[in-house]
């Protein structure tokens, strides 16, 4: 199984830095193991029509890709903004098959560790909840240089995922983005701390999606 689609949303999201167009998008993030089929857009792929509201906000769907049979992505956005410069975003994928929660926050965490190398801002923990069966990634990365910079935040919430109708099986992920633009983004990150600390917080409250994949 292809652990990198476990990789939403963010600047590390699907092995891209920045993401710019939807096409991009799906070029990034498709493999030689499955090209097809090849769906991008704004369709419900995962019955999560939104809005998603949190922190007295509504996050719109505003973006989808079903880039392999196995992968869903969708992202919501507040009206306004837009999906390749956005402030926050809250983002719901699905991976189905064989893949291990563990499995997935190791290798992301593994390619934190690599990234950091050359990413000052990078930063990250690792939580396990065992009352959900939760395990949440809390990072921070960045890229660009003077007024394209881009520190950002972010929160993923992995679950186990299983439909007994179905029989489908593997993970969800639901997540949380808040990104700082411009020459002054990497302070900006460090002086909102106190505050994402209050929004993971409330985050971790937030009923998670109930995903149905269609195609």
């Amino acid at each position: 199984m292809n652990l990198k689609f476990l990789y939403i949303g963010a600047l590390a999201a699907m092995n891209y830095f920045l993401p710019a167009t939807t096409s991009e998008k799906i070029a990034f993030g498709t493999t030689t193991a499955s090209l097809t089929p090849v769906f991008f857009g704004t369709k419900d792929y995962l019955m999560v029509p939104g809005p998603i509201e949190f922190m007295q906000k509504k996050y719109n769907l505003s973006y989808s890709a079903h880039p392999t049979a196995q992968y869903f992505q969708q992202e919501y956005i507040v009206k306004g903004e837009l999906p390749e410069k956005y402030n926050e975003m809250v983002m719901v994928q699905l991976m189905l098959g064989d893949v291990k929660i563990q499995d997935a926050v190791a290798a992301k965490v593994k390619e934190l560790q690599i990234r950091k190398e050359n990413d000052p801002i990078v930063n990250f923990k690792v939580t396990n909840l065992p009352k959900s069966g939760e395990i949440v990634l809390e990072f921070t990365l960045s890229a660009g240089e003077g007024a394209a910079r881009i520190a950002e935040w972010n929160v993923y919430r992995y679950h186990t995922y299983s439909q007994a109708t179905t029989k489908q099986h593997g993970i969800s992920l639901f997540g949380f983005s808040k990104r700082f633009y411009g020459k002054k983004a990497d302070q900006l990150i460090k002086d909102a701390a106190n505050g994402l600390g209050t929004v993971k917080t409330e985050f971790l409250k937030l009923q998670s999606p109930n995903v149905k994949p269609t195609h």
